[in-house]
């Protein structure tokens, strides 16, 4: 009897990993495409990756409260020449059916045009919706990280 436990035990271990697999797996490309969204329009100052990658009415709400759409994002990308790198940490990924929000915290190695200037650290949350079979950027906000808060490393 315990012989056709085994196989059946071995059966459902299988059938948990490869269904926990492409969940995986779906959570590492979404945290790669978050990734090269901030890194393509800020050190690189590109506009490709985010058409390729976002729906056409993206919307961002930038840490000092400005909103902008995808146009207007495109745009402004001159404004990052200043910024070397970026420290991306604290990736978490919320998902439902429909949608999913990729929260992480970010560092800023460089300033943003004036009259901006240095920023930073930052929690940014970016939503998004699967459209055609894909995850394509729906949405992002950023938030500055109050001293207080940073301190505590509660952002």
């Amino acid at each position: 009897m315990s012989r056709l436990l085994l196989p059946s035990a071995t059966l459902v271990a299988l059938t948990a990993l490869a269904v926990a697999a492409p969940a995986h797996a779906q959570h590492d490309d979404l945290l790669r495409i978050n990734r090269e969204l901030f890194h393509s329009q800020m050190v690189e100052g590109d506009s490709l990756f985010l058409l390729d990658h976002s729906v056409p009415e993206y919307l961002v709400v930038g840490p000092g409260g400005v909103v902008e759409d995808r146009r207007r994002v495109i745009d402004g990308l001159g404004a990052f020449e200043g910024i070397d790198s970026l420290t991306i940490s604290r990736e978490r990924v919320h998902a439902s059916d429909t949608h999913v929000v990729v929260t992480n915290r970010l560092e800023i190695h460089g300033s943003v045009a004036l009259p901006i200037g240095p920023i930073g650290p930052l929690t940014v949350a970016t939503t998004f919706v699967r459209r055609d079979g894909r995850w394509l950027a729906l949405s992002r906000t950023s938030t500055p990280c109050l001293p207080a808060a940073a301190a505590r490393e509660l952002c």
